[in-house]
């Protein structure tokens, strides 16, 4: 079981080459991953539990608690959220693997391009780090292209990691550090987990139809 605190914007649209010279700053360069495919079980009313598949991987997250609206710095508001989080494998060598469609309107497939930037939150100081090896407490700062039913999203996240405590307060200090230069556009209208993300996605769709 893994608590979490995190919060996180969906934006339409690829992440705009600004964007990405502020994500790419520093002094310690962000880690990319490969493309990679993420199966959600979309829920039409629950927003509070997210599954996934990846590979063998399988993830369940619930939201334990929701802290509201925050004024994270300067033209960057956002939901603080807490999360708890457990991962099973899968047996992928005796096909225990399921087989998924979207078409059964029960599973959906995001495909992810993600870079990351890690802090350390171990003192007073906000210190970026390579691996979240390197520290007992920090967080983790996501920019992740998305690409869901033939659309592309692009997300900016941040996501804590060991025993940390004060959610607002930690999200604030970390968001008023990493956007001393850069003032997105984020706003609370666009904070929100992956579930209500894939259930905001299906209501465009339904008043764009």
């Amino acid at each position: 079981m893994h608590p979490t605190i995190e919060v996180r914007w969906f934006l339409a649209g690829r992440a705009s080459a600004e964007m990405r010279r502020w994500f790419e700053r520093g002094a310690i360069a962000p880690t990319e991953e490969g493309l990679r495919e993420d199966w959600y079980l979309y829920s039409v009313e629950n927003a509070s539990l997210g599954v996934k598949l990846r590979d063998s991987n399988l993830e369940i997250k619930q939201r334990l608690h929701h802290a509201g609206i925050q004024q994270l710095a300067q033209d960057v508001q956002g939901q603080v959220e807490t999360w708890v989080k457990w991962e099973f494998s899968l047996d992928s060598e005796n096909n225990d693997l399921p087989q998924f469609d979207q078409s059964d309107g029960f599973w959906v497939l995001v495909k992810k391009e993600r870079c990351s930037k890690y802090y350390s939150l171990a003192t007073d100081e906000i210190e970026p780090i390579e691996t979240p090896a390197q520290a007992a407490q920090g967080c983790t700062l996501e920019l992740t292209e998305l690409r869901v039913w033939d659309q592309s999203w692009h997300s900016v996240g941040l996501e804590t990691f060991g025993n940390v405590t004060q959610p607002a307060a930690t999200s604030k200090r970390v968001m008023q550090h990493v956007f001393t230069d850069f003032k997105p556009n984020l706003k609370a209208a666009h904070s929100f987990g992956y579930p209500h993300w894939l259930q905001e996605i299906q209501r465009l769709q339904k008043t764009a139809g």
